[in-house]
């Protein structure tokens, strides 16, 4: 569990609800990793090896002498009989030959025969030329080589206490155009506890470990999605395919750095598990429809490529579920929404037209306030200072229970209620106050402007 992080340093009040807050959906601190170059193999020898057949217990049994054989007498008309046979029987292999090739020159009805003679010469081919399929896929081989130039390395550098820069986290990215910029995760280039973006951050070239400063565009913690910018020249944009073509079982490749920089370049295969799949953050408590997929992504493939079987880039792979109880569940932000995000970030530096409080908070449940003789909401943990209810009756400890009027129960509900709201609109909210100790509760409603939401918070459910 990551500690929550106020946004100033005022004094919190204490959390009194006992129940430990989700992990980040995008891959916590990653454990001790054990070098697979170190394991040892055991070599299973063939079912040919097994063991040898026991000699046989049985004894021969004499009969008897027997007089020597006598020489066989000569038979020429054997003989010439023998030469006849064999002579008809080249005949006849040749004639079969002969057929055979003219039935290739002219060919064949039998469509099940033709699939499979051309299903076996393309994929026997080795070299990146071969042409696609009728359908316009591509062999693993070329999706490789088409994408594999356009998936950087990401490397996050953060001031530590004696103010010199240290290597806090590796990624990937992916080369949206020619003139340099790179879309990635915002959690490979921003603190999510702090919301602090990294000082510096370097670009790795895939073909030649060539190195770049990059400048960070902009970040949208909401969606765990930023952009940068390098200089560099020969860059290889990846061509960007349509998320909402996809389906279930379609073949997927994810492309990326898992482990870092030291594993650069990784390749792994899988399909399409579901498609619109909500994945809620926990930093953000934003929920986004991401493609879920059985292709393994590590720490370290965040924000890299999610490609088809076009070897086009359909999702940004950014997290996956990390449990002994799961296995191959992994999640990537499809591309209909990285791409007005990116959009967004390129010509604004953040996404615009957003609403929020201007609050921090935890989600109260019904189960949760049920344990403790309270109610459901947002219970308030900080109010920012660029924030209208910094100067109301709203105090830190209140629970916001309604927005005009609608309940609060969960995280979706907030997200829902806040992408119809625009900066500038008017809310009001509906709270509850306990006084503890006694149990007893008071309930008021404050009326509000909404403020813009520039995206760079990443704090634990700021709105």
């Amino acid at each position: 569990m990551e500690p929550y992080q106020p946004n100033t340093p005022d004094e919190q009040p204490e959390n009194p609800w006992g129940r430990a807050e989700s992990t980040p959906y995008h891959q916590p601190a990653e454990p001790k990793r054990e070098n697979p170059y170190d394991r040892q193999f055991t070599h299973t020898e063939g079912y040919s090896s097994a063991g040898q057949v026991p000699p046989s217990q049985w004894r021969t049994v004499q009969t008897g002498a027997q007089p020597p054989p006598r020489p066989p007498k000569k038979n020429r008309g054997l003989a010439v009989f023998a030469v006849v046979m064999t002579v008809l029987f080249l005949c006849t292999l040749g004639l079969f030959a002969a057929t055979l090739l003219h039935r290739g020159e002219v060919g064949t009805t039998d469509e099940n025969v033709r699939d499979t003679v051309s299903l076996v010469i393309r994929d026997s081919e080795d070299d990146d030329t071969q042409e696609t399929s009728p359908d316009g896929s591509l062999s693993y081989r070329q999706i490789a080589a088409k994408v594999c130039p356009s998936v950087v390395g990401v490397v996050a550098h953060y001031n530590n206490q004696s103010q010199t820069m240290t290597s806090d986290g590796e990624g990937s990215g992916v080369i949206l155009t020619a003139d340099g910029y790179i879309v990635t995760n915002a959690h490979v280039v921003s603190n999510v506890s702090t919301g602090e973006k990294a000082g510096r951050v370097e670009v790795v070239m895939p073909a030649d470990s060539a190195t770049y400063e990059a400048v960070i565009v902009g970040v949208d913690a909401k969606t765990d999605l930023a952009v940068l910018k390098i200089t560099a020249p020969n860059l290889s944009p990846a061509e960007l395919g349509d998320s909402t073509a996809c389906a279930v079982g379609d073949i997927v490749l994810a492309v990326g750095n898992p482990g870092g920089l030291s594993l650069a370049g990784s390749v792994t295969q899988g399909i399409i598990s579901a498609v619109d799949r909500p994945v809620r953050t926990a930093s953000t408590g934003y929920t986004m429809n991401c493609i879920q997929t059985d292709a393994a992504i590590n720490p370290g493939n965040s924000g890299g490529a999610l490609v088809n079987d076009r070897g086009q880039v359909i999702g940004i792979n950014s997290s996956k579920l990390v449990s002994t109880s799961y296995e191959g569940i992994g999640f990537a932000i499809a591309m209909a929404d990285v791409k007005p995000i990116v959009e967004d970030l390129i010509q604004n530096g953040y996404v615009p037209n957003r609403a929020r409080l201007g609050i921090t908070y935890t989600m109260i449940d019904e189960e949760t306030a049920k344990a403790n003789g309270a109610v459901a909401g947002l219970w308030v943990r900080s109010i920012a200072e660029d924030s209208n209810l910094k100067n109301s009756e709203l105090r830190e400890g209140d629970i916001i229970t309604h927005m005009d009027g609608v309940a609060m129960t969960s995280s979706d509900q907030v997200t829902e209620f806040f992408r119809q709201k625009a900066p500038g609109d008017t809310v009001e909210l509906t709270v509850s106050r306990t006084q503890w100790g006694s149990g007893e509760a008071t309930t008021f409603t404050v009326t509000t402007v909404l403020v813009a939401d520039t995206g760079n918070s990443t704090v634990s459910s700021p709105e």
